[in-house]
C-alpha cells in the first residue's frame, strides 16, 4: 500500500504541473554543451536584469519560464567556461535550442574543472564522496574495476581474469554491503552480464562514490557505502565505436549512439562484447600433477589455465522524446543481455576443473521519466519502473578428473559432478519501481522523498534431484522496500550545509526448505520478514572559499540479500532466521585547494572513519562440508583513514597519490555455533590493512592541431600482505596474501583531423605474481591494444 501511495501522488504530479502555470508565461528550453558537444550539468541560465533564473540537469538540458512580452536576454554560464549571452526575440522559436561554452583562455585541466561541479554539489552536502571523471580514461584499454580499485578506500578483489567472480570493500565493508547504481537506478537485479564487470569505460562519464553514510537519492540498504555509475549524455547526435584486442584472445568491442530530431524524438543504444580465453599461466604449490607411473606428485609447476573462457554481450536501448514542457525526458527502454562463462575451478586452485560451466540471460524492459518543471519548478520527479527475466544454468556432471596439464586422468569420479552434480536451471522475475520527488521550498530549503520497492519471483529446477515432492516446485518469493526522506539546509550564505536523513527498510520472504529424514526429503515453504529504521545527518561547513570541511553520521542496515535468505540453488542454503546487519557509520572529512595559481592546481582530501557493525553475516560451511550458509555472528569495529593528493600543471601533466589504513577488529568471543574462540580485539583475517595508488599522466600537443593529442601514463598499485586466517592462531608461515605491487603503462595517440585515436597499455608490467584472493592467481603480465573512433 506503501508503494502504491507514492506512485499514484507521483503520477498525480506529472499531470497537475502544467495546468498551474501562468498563461501569459512564455517557456524557453534547450541544452548547455562544450565546444566537443559534451553536455554541462548544472549550468546557470538566468535572465539577465531580473531574478529569474535555473539550472541545467545532469544532461545539460534546461527549461526557464519567462513572463517578459517580447524578449528576454539570457546569460548561460558554467565553471570554467566564458559566460554567453543570448537574445531571445521569437519565442515561437525558443524550444530545443543548443547552446554552446567556450572554455577560459587559463582553463585548468578539463576533466577535474567540469567534474568538479557535479562533486562538488555532493560533497557540499557533507557526504564524504568521490567523483571519478572518466572522460580522459575512455580511450584507454581500461576495466571500470581498475578506474575503482584506484580510489583511496576502495579495494576490489578479482578471483581471476575477465568474468571471475568480483569482491568489493569500501573502508572495510565489503560484499552486498557495498551496493552499485546505474544513473541512480539499483543495479542489484540486472544479472553479473550487465554490470560493473562488463560495462565498458567508454559508456561511463563519471563514477561517484559514497563511502558509509549514503544519500537518501540512492535507494538502498547500501550499509558499506555506495557507488553511482553516470553514463554518458552526450546531447549532440553521435555515434562512436571502440575495439580492444589483447593477451589470452581477448577482444572487447563497444558501440553508442544518440540521435535527437527538432520535434524532440529522441534515441540511446549502447552495446558491448567481451571474450576472453583467459589462457594465463599459473604456478605454485598448488599446481601440481601427478606422474601416472611412479604416481609421484610434481608440486610448483607452471601451467597454463585451459577451462576458463568467458563471454558476455548487452544491448541496452531508449526511444522516446526529451525536453518537453510535460517530461525532461521519457523513455521506453529495453535491455537484453547474457554471460557464458567456463569455470576453471573452486575456492582454490588445488583441484582444476575441465566440463563445468555457467550461463545466464536477462530481458528487461522498462519506462524513465524525468521533469524538473512542475509547480512552477519547485518540483522535480524521477519515476523508473523495469520487469526483468533472469535465467540461469549450471552444468556440471563430468565424472572425468583432469589435471592442470589439460589431461583426464584414468581413474573416474563414481557419480559425477566436479564441484557439485547439477543441471540446475534457475528463473527470476523482478519488478523493480523507484520513485523520487525533490521538493524545493526556497533556495535555502529542499526535500527529497526517494522510494524503491523490488518483487522477486523464483523459480528453479534439476533433472538430476531424484525426490521431488509437490513442495519442491513451490516458487520463492522475495521482496523488498527501502524508503528515504531528507531534510536539505542551507546558511549563512551557503558557507554551511546540513541534511537530516531518515531511512525506513523492511523484507519479506517465502522460502523454500528441504529436509531429509530416514532417505526420504520433504519441502516445505516458511516466511520471514523484518523491519528496521535508519536515521543520519550529515553537515558541511566552507570556511574559506578553498577549505570544506564535512561530517555525517547514519545508523545504518542492511537487509539479508535474495541469494542469502533463500539461497542461491546451488551450494547455498537457505536461511529464514537471517536477520537484518547493522552499522553506526561515521565519517570526518577535509578538502583543500592548496594553490590554484595561473598554470597549477593542487588538491587534497582526507577522510577518517568508523564502523560499528553488529549481525554481520558471514559465509560459513553448513554442517554438510560439500554446502555453505549465510549466519549472522559476527560483530565487527572498523576505523581508519584514507586520503589522496592531486597535482595538475597545465594540461601537460597531472599527478594522483592515494593512502589508505584499515583496522578492523573483531568484537565477539564466539563463532557461528557459539563456541568460543578466544578472537575477541583481533583483527579480521582475510581483510587487507593497507593500500596506495600512485598514477602520473603527460599530455602532448601535436604540432599541427597544438591540442593535446598523445598521452602516456604509468600506474602503481600497492596492496599490503594479510592473513588468510585469525593472525592469533598458527606458526609464523602461517597461510598469508602476500604483498601486491603491480606496475602498469599506457599510451595513446590521437589522428590529426580525425576522430581516431589508438592506445595500447601493459597491465602488470613486471608480470609479478598477483593474488587478490588466498591462492588464486591473477593474470601476469598483458598487452592490449584499444582503437576508438567517432563516427561523428
Amino acid at each position: 500500500m506503501e508503494k502504491i501511495i507514492i506512485i499514484v501522488i507521483a503520477l498525480c504530479l506529472c499531470f497537475v504541473g502544467k495546468s498551474v502555470a501562468q498563461s501569459n508565461q512564455k517557456t524557453i528550453s534547450g541544452t548547455v554543451l562544450d565546444s566537443n558537444g559534451n553536455a554541462l550539468p548544472f549550468s546557470n541560465i538566468s535572465e539577465k536584469n531580473t531574478s529569474n533564473g535555473t539550472t541545467s540537469n545532469e544532461q545539460g538540458e534546461f527549461m526557464l519560464k519567462t513572463n517578459s512580452p517580447n524578449k528576454a536576454v539570457l546569460l548561460i554560464s558554467y565553471l570554467g567556461y566564458t559566460t554567453k549571452e543570448v537574445t531571445i526575440e521569437d519565442f515561437s522559436n525558443a524550444r530545443n535550442l543548443v547552446f554552446q561554452l567556450k572554455p577560459k583562455e587559463h582553463h585548468l585541466n578539463e576533466v577535474l574543472v567540469g567534474g568538479k561541479s557535479v562533486a562538488t554539489k555532493i560533497e557540499q552536502q557533507g557526504f564524504v564522496a568521490t567523483s571519478i571523471p572518466i572522460k580522459e580514461l575512455q580511450s584507454q584499454s581500461v576495466e571500470l574495476n581498475q578506474v575503482l580499485n584506484q580510489s583511496a578506500g576502495i579495494v576490489v578483489r578479482e578471483q581471476g581474469g575477465l568474468g571471475s567472480r568480483v569482491n568489493y570493500s569500501i573502508n572495510g565493508l565489503e560484499g552486498s554491503a557495498v551496493r552499485f547504481f546505474l544513473d541512480g537506478i539499483p543495479l542489484d537485479y540486472f544479472g553479473s552480464s550487465y554490470s560493473v564487470s562488463t560495462i565498458p569505460v567508454s559508456q561511463i562519464n563519471r563514477i561517484d562514490i559514497f563511502k558509509g553514510v549514503v544519500p537518501v537519492e540512492l535507494g538502498s540498504d547500501a550499509l558499506g557505502g555506495a557507488i553511482n555509475l553516470v553514463t554518458k549524455k552526450n546531447l549532440k547526435n553521435t555515434l562512436e565505436i571502440d575495439y580492444t584486442y589483447g593477451s589470452f584472445n581477448t577482444h572487447k568491442v563497444s558501440a553508442s549512439g544518440y540521435g535527437r530530431a527538432n520535434n524532440g524524438l529522441t534515441a540511446k543504444v549502447s552495446a558491448f562484447y567481451n571474450y576472453s580465453d583467459n589462457n594465463y599461466k599459473v604456478w605454485g604449490s598448488d599446481i601440481s600433477v601427478t606422474n601416472p607411473e611412479t604416481f609421484e606428485v610434481m608440486r610448483g609447476i607452471t601451467a597454463e589455465r585451459f577451462h576458463d573462457a568467458y563471454q558476455s554481450k548487452a544491448i541496452k536501448t531508449d526511444f522516446g522524446v526529451t525536453n518537453k514542457t510535460w517530461a525532461d525526458h521519457f523513455f521506453v527502454g529495453l535491455l537484453t543481455s547474457s554471460m557464458d562463462k567456463e569455470i576453471q575451478h573452486g575456492a582454490t586452485m588445488i583441484v582444476p576443473f575441465g566440463e563445468a560451466t555457467y550461463s545466464q540471460n536477462l530481458l528487461m524492459p522498462y519506462l524513465d521519466y524525468s521533469n524538473r518543471q512542475l509547480l512552477k519548478q519547485k518540483l522535480k520527479v524521477k519515476l523508473f519502473t523495469s520487469y526483468s527475466g533472469l535465467n540461469r544454468a549450471r552444468v556440471d556432471t563430468s565424472k572425468n578428473i583432469y589435471n592442470w596439464l589439460g589431461e583426464i586422468e584414468p581413474v573416474q569420479r563414481v557419480l559425477g559432478g566436479e564441484q557439485k552434480r547439477t543441471l540446475n536451471k534457475l528463473k527470476e522475475e523482478v519488478w523493480m519501481n523507484r520513485v523520487n520527488l525533490n521538493y524545493t521550498f526556497s533556495s535555502m530549503h529542499k526535500l527529497v522523498v526517494n522510494h524503491v520497492y523490488t518483487d522477486l519471483t523464483r523459480t528453479d529446477s534439476d533433472p538430476l534431484v531424484t525426490q521431488k515432492t509437490e513442495g519442491y516446485y513451490a516458487p520463492q518469493f522475495f521482496n523488498k522496500s527501502v524508503l528515504g526522506v531528507s531534510w536539505e539546509n542551507l546558511w549563512f550564505q551557503h558557507k554551511l550545509q546540513t541534511t537530516l536523513f531518515y531511512k525506513r527498510y523492511n523484507y519479506s520472504a517465502a522460502i523454500k526448505l528441504a529436509e531429509t529424514v530416514a532417505g526420504e526429503t520433504n519441502y516445505e515453504t516458511v516466511s520471514a520478514k523484518e523491519k528496521s529504521n535508519g536515521l543520519g545527518f550529515a553537515i558541511s561547513y566552507t570556511p574559506a572559499k578553498k577549505i570544506t570541511l564535512s561530517f555525517s553520521v547514519e545508523q545504518a542496515s542492511r537487509l539479508p540479500e535474495a541469494n542469502e535468505i533463500l539461497g542461491d540453488g546451488l551450494n547455498v542454503l537457505a536461511n529464514p532466521n537471517l536477520k537484518a546487519e547493522s552499522s553506526l557509520n561515521t565519517n570526518l572529512g577535509i578538502d583543500v585547494s592548496l594553490s590554484e595559481q595561473r598554470n597549477s592546481r593542487v588538491r587534497i582530501n582526507g577522510n577518517v572513519f568508523f564502523r560499528d557493525v553488529k549481525q554481520k553475516m558471514k559465509l560459513v560451511t553448513a554442517s554438510d562440508p560439500a554446502l555453505l550458509q549465510v549466519v549472522n555472528f559476527d560483530k565487527v569495529q572498523m576505523s581508519g583513514i584514507d586520503g589522496r593528493i592531486q597535482y595538475y600543471y597545465k594540461e601537460f601533466l597531472s599527478i594522483f597519490q592515494s593512502l589508505a589504513f584499515l583496522h578492523p577488529v573483531i568484537k565477539t568471543d564466539s563463532d557461528e555455533f557459539g563456541n568460543n574462540n578466544g578472537l575477541d580485539n583481533t583483527r579480521m583475517p582475510n581483510t587487507p590493512f593497507f593500500q596506495a595508488n600512485s598514477e602520473a599522466r603527460l599530455n602532448f600537443g601535436n604540432l599541427l592541431q597544438n591540442k593535446p593529442a598523445v598521452f602516456v601514463y604509468w600506474r602503481y598499485g600497492h596492496v599490503g600482505s594479510f592473513y588468510r586466517h585469525s593472525e592469533k592462531y598458527g606458526s609464523e608461515n602461517k597461510d598469508h596474501i602476500p604483498a601486491q605491487n603491480i606496475h602498469s603503462v599506457g599510451t595513446g595517440y590521437t589522428f590529426p583531423k580525425t576522430n581516431l585515436t589508438a592506445s595500447g597499455a601493459i597491465n602488470n608490467l613486471f608480470n609479478a605474481q598477483a593474488f587478490d584472493n588466498y591462492a588464486v592467481q591473477k593474470p601476469g603480465r598483458a598487452f592490449y591494444l584499444k582503437l576508438t573512433y567517432k563516427i561523428f
